[in-house]
C-alpha cells in the first residue's frame, strides 16, 4: 500500500475539510449548520482521516516493529473512527432528503 500517497492525499482532504468548517463558522448567512449535509460530510472527513493519516503514515513501520501494537490500535482505535464516519455520512444524506409538501 501506498501509505505516504495515502497520507499525503488525506492531509489535503483533511486541510479542505478544516477549511470549510471555518468559512461555514464565519459565515453570517448560516442558520442552522446541523441542517447543511456539507457540515456533516466535512466532520465524518475530518474526523476520518485525523485518526487514519497517523496510522497509515506510520502503518509500514508498525507492521515491521510493532505488529501487536498496529492490531490493537486497528480493532479499538481505527474500527470505532469508521463507525462513526459511517455515521456521520449517513446523518448528512439524511439531511438531503427532499422536504414533502
Amino acid at each position: 500500500m501506498q501509505t505516504y500517497t495515502y497520507a499525503l492525499g488525506g492531509s489535503f482532504v483533511l486541510f479542505l475539510s478544516f477549511v470549510y468548517l471555518r468559512e461555514l463558522y464565519i459565515d453570517e448567512e448560516t442558520q442552522n449548520i446541523f441542517r447543511n449535509p456539507l457540515f456533516w460530510f466535512s466532520i465524518a472527513f475530518l474526523i476520518h482521516f485525523a485518526v487514519n493519516i497517523p496510522y497509515f503514515g506510520m502503518l509500514n513501520y508498525l507492521v515491521k516493529n510493532q505488529l501487536k501494537f498496529a492490531t490493537k490500535y486497528y480493532l479499538l482505535i481505527m474500527d470505532g473512527a469508521i463507525c462513526l464516519y459511517n455515521i456521520l455520512l449517513t446523518v448528512g444524506f439524511l439531511c438531503m432528503k427532499a422536504k414533502v409538501r
